[in-house]
């Protein structure tokens, strides 16, 4: 059976004018622009050109890449991402995970943490979420410690976690109570375990797509905004 000529180039044309018009929508409702939009979807492309972007694919991409390792967390990261719940990541939803989690504005960042944590959608954090939340975190420290201890130190930190963040003192920490509390603490945003990328991951992340890698979020990486600040100071002073 042949093919017919010319048929492979008209579905590389149609794919390109497929990744440019999803791209131009992305740019308008994300923080990456219609050049770092398009290059994404390029990206999620060749990721799914052989497997697709399921809950363990995922959950590999987002280890090797942006070292989150805590499996428990990874699941929940996916669960929130696959937004029509079919079981793989699009190449939208792709997209707009990655804004949030290198760009994102304090709301956003604020709003993942929480519906990560929020493991049975009721949009209240109870204590035994956030025991299973920071349990996958806090397991290098098994080994080291005895069951009971790392227990123990687990309650603990669920019960710093409650004085912090249950503002009305319900024992249930409403989205608004995550929302003031983080508002005035930023760096609580990930207390019950990290769901956010470290500064050099997201900046090694960032170069693959963009030349302007220190373009990420200020409220998760205020120590390379600074530095960039600081680069940007340097290099004008050289030029006067």
């Amino acid at each position: 059976m042949t093919s017919r000529p010319g048929g492979s180039g008209k579905v590389n044309i149609a794919k390109e004018l497929e990744f440019q018009d999803l791209g131009r929508r992305l740019a308008t409702e994300t923080h990456f622009n219609h050049t770092e939009c398009v290059t994404l979807l390029k990206l999620h492309a060749r990721l799914v050109a052989e497997v697709p972007l399921d809950r363990m694919q995922f959950r590999g991409l987002l280890f090797q890449a942006l070292e989150i390792s805590d499996t428990f967390i990874l699941d929940r990261i996916f669960r929130v991402v696959d937004q029509d719940d079919n079981g793989v990541v699009k190449g939208d939803e792709f997209v707009r995970c990655l804004s949030v989690m290198m760009r994102g504005n304090l709301e956003e960042l604020t709003s993942f943490c929480y519906d990560v944590y929020d493991v049975n959608g009721d949009r209240s954090l109870a204590r035994e979420e956030l025991f299973m939340c920071l349990d996958g975190s806090l397991r290098p420290g098994r080994g080291i410690l005895e069951k009971e201890e790392l227990a123990d130190g687990i309650k603990d930190i669920v019960e710093m976690a409650m004085k912090k963040l249950d503002v009305n003192r319900d024992g249930q920490i409403t989205y608004e109570d995550f929302r003031d509390a983080i508002r005035r603490e930023p760096l609580l945003m990930q207390v019950c375990g990290r769901c956010l990328p470290p500064t050099r991951y997201s900046e090694a992340f960032l170069f693959l797509i963009t030349p302007d890698n220190k373009k990420i979020s200020p409220i998760l990486h205020p120590e390379s905004t600074a530095k960039s600040k600081k680069t940007k100071s340097a290099a004008s002073h050289t030029i006067t």
